[in-house]
């Protein structure tokens, strides 16, 4: 109407057009205004007197009524509002409060991104430098389009101040509905696809420049050839099948169905707040028609869980029931180890499988075929949060053996009746271990009587000494139960390491030389309160 002027027929087709638009999105709603004024625009262009007007205007209401219009009045009458927002206010998504502009801005990077390429779930993304060369590079085209409607006049200026103000009123239309629902879709903005592109096109025009031009829609037409074979396709391809090696043994199975051949874990372990990755390879003894779900799970001390992960093999890609018989694959599990996990320690890494309706786990089997309680797969380091190393209340510096070092320790101030005792030793150790040493802290008095006493590995089991990674500051807790002592009665804190094997223990050595028995005594007062 524009471009042609204004004629029944044609506000006809705009009002059957704008009515299919309202049907597909309830955005499409901001075309009853646009078209609206353009269509007035084009009548007092060509000098129309409002009775002229009145013809196609009706036609194209009533026939964009007549088309989409039924479908907000059967809204209204189901939901109790035209836009029916109530029914997806009360899904998950639906803000509890609307938001301010200000509280979306962490969704905007997300919103881009899914503009440009998000894939499968929205979960596919390209590199992060892919989206912001498209993004810069469009905002470039369009400040050259902003330019040239700055100089344009009769036609093209007005189809570019439509186009803009269309791809303004859709990018309005969607922040509002982000205030009021999780909804950072870049897909939202397609509608002003058709506006958007005429603005870019706009901007390559004006910049008179078309080699850069060619460049820029070839580097689009690169992309999109290249997403389904570079991108989607790898997200979703099955795992890759390999030959099972001769007289595999496995590491577990499970019901004589399944076999998880081997477990892979980062050679340093994993850290306290960070990511681990667990990798299985997996093998079929026999055809299955169920789909089984993986849980991978870290356990440490008390059975505490820091971390698990639960998933169909290859993210849903590979389902149970597809898995052939005489191959195997791998896959790579991926999880948060919580950030309060005690550390440094070794935690077991359980790895089984359940049917997801009922959660029963199938049991599992260790290589010798008998049926164990707990699917340990392997164990891993969990080094502490952060790099800084813990410092003890008291220094000192006692060797025991040839390479550990004991730095100093941790001790209330004051030692009470009948109630415990908690120290903490701070080792160190300058080279691996071979052997797996316990620490004995006993609590005697003056006349040599060992009142209270703790044996036991380092960090409660959790942490052997072979464990034990050159030059790392290991705090280890032991707690003792203090009996009923005398006001004021001293005390004496023995303290080493020996082979629970033979109970040797090891020599220690102190600033004062050798010490007699491998025994580093420290005094103690107390209240006896």
């Amino acid at each position: 109407m524009l471009r042609r002027g204004v004629t029944n027929k044609r506000a006809l087709l705009t009002g059957a057009s704008v009515g299919l638009a309202m049907l597909s999105k309830t955005s499409a709603l901001l075309l009853l205004p646009f078209v609206g004024a353009a269509l007035l625009w084009a009548g007092w262009r060509e000098k129309r007197s409002l009775k002229e007007l009145i013809a196609p205007a009706l036609s194209y209401s009533v026939t964009t009524l007549a088309v989409g219009g039924w479908w907000y009045a059967r809204n209204f009458w189901l939901y109790g509002s035209p836009l029916g927002l109530s029914a997806h206010l009360n899904t998950l998504w639906g803000r509890a409060e609307p938001v301010s502009l200000l509280a979306l801005l962490p969704e905007i990077p997300l919103l881009v991104r899914s503009f440009w390429g998000a894939y499968g779930w929205g979960h596919i993304f390209w590199p992060a430098p892919v989206y912001l060369a498209l993004t810069l590079g469009s905002g470039y085209f369009l400040v050259r389009s902003a330019t040239r409607l700055l100089r344009q006049r009769e036609h093209t200026g007005a189809t570019l101040a439509l186009a803009w103000l269309w791809c303004g009123g859709m990018l309005g239309a969607l922040l509002y509905w982000m205030q009021q629902v999780e909804a950072p879709h870049g897909r939202l903005l397609f509608p002003a696809l058709g506006a958007w592109a005429l603005l870019i096109a706009a901007g390559m025009q004006e910049l008179r420049r078309p080699r850069l031009t060619r460049l820029t829609l070839l580097t689009l037409a690169t992309l999109t050839a290249l997403a389904p074979g570079v991108r989607i396709w790898p997200a979703f391809a099955p795992p890759r099948l390999h030959p099972l090696p001769e007289e595999a043994t496995g590491v577990l199975s499970y019901a004589g169905r399944v076999r998880l051949l081997s477990v892979a874990l980062p050679p340093d372990g994993g850290q306290a707040g960070a990511e681990l990755a667990v990798r299985a390879c997996w093998e079929a003894l026999q055809p299955l028609t169920a789909d089984y779900m993986v849980f991978v799970q870290l356990v440490g001390r008390e059975n505490s869980r820091v971390g698990e992960r639960h998933t169909y093999p290859g993210l849903g890609r590979f389902p149970t029931s597809l898995w052939p018989v005489g191959s195997y694959f791998c896959d790579t599990y991926r999880f948060p180890v919580a950030a309060w996990a005690p550390a440094p320690e070794l935690y077991d890494v359980l790895i089984g499988l359940y049917a997801a309706e009922t959660k029963v786990q199938l049991p599992p089997h260790n290589p010798a075929g008998e049926e164990v309680a707990l699917p340990v797969a392997a164990t891993v380091r969990i080094a502490p949060q952060g790099t800084a190393e813990p410092i003890p209340e008291h220094v000192i510096a006692y060797r025991l053996g040839e390479n550990i070092e004991l730095l100093g320790y941790d001790i209330p101030d004051v030692v009470r009746s009948q109630q415990p005792l908690t120290l903490t030793l701070y080792w160190r150790t300058g080279a691996p271990l071979m052997a797996d040493y316990k620490v004995f802290v006993h609590l005697r008095d003056t006349a040599g009587v060992i009142i209270a006493q703790h044996d036991g590995q380092p960090r409660g089991g959790r942490y052997p000494t072979t464990a034990w990674r050159a030059d790392e500051v290991i705090p280890d807790t032991h707690q003792l139960t203090i009996p009923t002592l005398a006001p004021g009665q001293e005390l004496q804190l023995l303290i080493g390491l020996y082979q629970p094997e033979t109970l040797e223990r090891l020599p220690v050595s102190g600033p004062e030389g050798a010490l007699p028995d491998g025994t580093i005594v420290l005094s103690l007062p107390t209240t006896g309160e």
